[in-house]
């Protein structure tokens, strides 16, 4: 029933069980119209937490594929290098006595060169084409996600309209014909031709007709707060 909702309710929102339920806002300009529909949709794409978290998804996506290509070319690195090398040299000094002698002799030797990793077949392949279907997955649901916040929106501009027209309804029409009527229904039992049970039944109706306006009010109140919903608007944070 209502008391066990409202009762969850407060759980939800951490508050006292006895603690009471009061509206963020008021009643008043209800029927002022909000933004025209394009440009609150044109906020809701750019505004939507929904919406920010697929882009970023996207673009976590896309530096993921551009790593996974890094990966796949050929790494080339300069080289060089300084050695010295010592050998012994066999000589003879004097012919007339020939004796081999030795002697170290030192030679200088600078190297360098260009060192190419090639990369074997399908390197990183894998990864490339999970990241591409990665990107794409983001984008369909980038899509998804936009098509779902134009319809979002549109609803709640349909909804608000609807309940400001029934509210206009009440307030101006039924209402104010309904209060002439109990005013009649009183002045004719005060000359006697009604009786006091016709009089009640009257502002019995006349009761009925204030608290649907109060529903018509309270559902202009919600659709309007739909409308700031869907838009990530920011009179809600």
């Amino acid at each position: 029933n209502v008391e066990v909702k409202l009762l969850e309710l407060r759980n939800l929102l951490g508050m006292q069980p006895d603690e009471p339920l009061r509206l963020n806002g008021d009643f008043n300009n209800l029927i002022d119209q909000p933004a025209p529909l394009a440009a609150a949709i044109e906020q809701a794409l750019k505004k939507r937490p929904d919406l920010q978290f697929a882009r970023t998804a996207q673009e976590l996506a896309e530096a993921r594929l551009q790593q996974a290509r890094a990966g796949a070319k050929p790494d080339a690195s300069l080289m060089a290098g300084y050695q010295r090398m010592n050998r012994m040299m066999p000589m003879i000094e004097n012919p007339a006595h020939p004796e081999v002698q030795t002697r170290i002799q030192g030679e200088n030797f600078i190297t360098f060169g260009v060192e190419i990793d090639l990369p074997v077949r399908n390197r990183n392949q894998g990864m490339i084409e999970a990241a591409a279907l990665e990107i794409e997955a983001a984008r369909k649901r980038i899509e998804f996600g936009e098509l779902t916040v134009r319809r979002e929106v549109t609803a709640a501009y349909t909804r608000f309209e609807r309940s400001v027209r029934a509210l206009t309804i009440f307030r101006a029409g039924v209402r104010e014909q309904a209060g002439q009527n109990l005013q009649v229904v009183w002045q004719t039992y005060e000359l006697g031709s009604k009786s006091l049970l016709d009089y009640i039944a009257e502002e019995r109706r006349y009761l009925d007709i204030e608290n649907n306006l109060i529903e018509a009010e309270f559902e202009t109140f919600r659709a309007k707060v739909e409308i700031l919903r869907t838009t990530n608007a920011p009179e809600l944070k």
